[in-house]
């Protein structure tokens, strides 16, 4: 059996996505370029990485679930302001129906916010860096 460096093996707990948002230039001068890509995340808040598993192995059943975004505002790769979007559970001692919330962080302040600011505001596609 061969392995391709995009299959994976087994499916891990956690999954964390970090986007290359910077690009070395070819110029005498190497400097690092940020991309502006838009980074559309599923509204329905799950993602199966089934696809990645190679042919002989078996693919796993469970999907994974956003419950946070981190975001960079800012031109450089050395200077710039993150925040981030993250889903809380508001009620801690009962495991059944715990209602979810997503709070948008920058820096001392939160705000809750709706889904589809966390995944489809133009500006969060924008400046996503990690899911």
């Amino acid at each position: 059996m061969s392995t391709h460096c995009n299959d994976l093996l087994s499916s891990p707990k956690a999954l964390l996505l970090h986007f290359k948002r910077y690009i070395v230039t070819q110029k005498e001068n190497a400097e690092m370029v940020l991309r502006k890509n838009k980074v559309k995340l599923p509204l329905k808040e799950s993602l199966s990485i089934s696809s990645f598993f190679s042919p002989e192995e078996e693919k796993p059943e469970g999907l994974y679930h956003l419950c946070g975004v981190v975001h960079h505002v800012g031109n450089t790769a050395f200077s710039g302001h993150y925040t981030t979007c993250a889903k809380r559970k508001l009620d801690e001692e009962s495991a059944e129906n715990v209602e979810e919330q997503w709070v948008f962080f920058d820096d001392a302040k939160g705000e809750t916010r709706s889904i589809n600011y966390v995944t489809s505001n133009k500006e969060n596609q924008q400046n996503c860096y990690m899911a």
